[in-house]
């Protein structure tokens, strides 16, 4: 799935990618992003309203946090080992 914050809400995002079988998550990033960490707009995390006035590495992070936290249920209710591998 491409695309950003800005259309579904995060957790309709991930588990649009389970239900996929994804097993890899590309989280692209800018050297700008980490150098000035601005204050992300806030049409860009329109539908993610908690993500509003927060930094980009403060949404990146719990972006990875909400993936890490899908993976580990996924993890315990299957019997074949599947992880998310995560991609900067």
């Amino acid at each position: 799935m491409a695309g950003g914050l800005d259309a579904p809400p995060l957790q309709v995002v991930i588990e649009q990618i389970r239900a996929s079988g994804v097993n890899s998550v590309r989280l692209p990033w800018a050297n700008e992003t980490l150098e000035k960490n601005p204050v992300v707009p806030d049409h860009a995390v329109k539908t993610n309203p908690k993500f509003k006035g927060k930094h980009a590495l403060d949404v990146m992070d719990a972006v990875l946090a909400a993936l890490a936290r899908a993976d580990s249920g996924n993890s315990r209710q299957s019997h074949e080992p599947r992880r998310l591998v995560l991609q900067g």
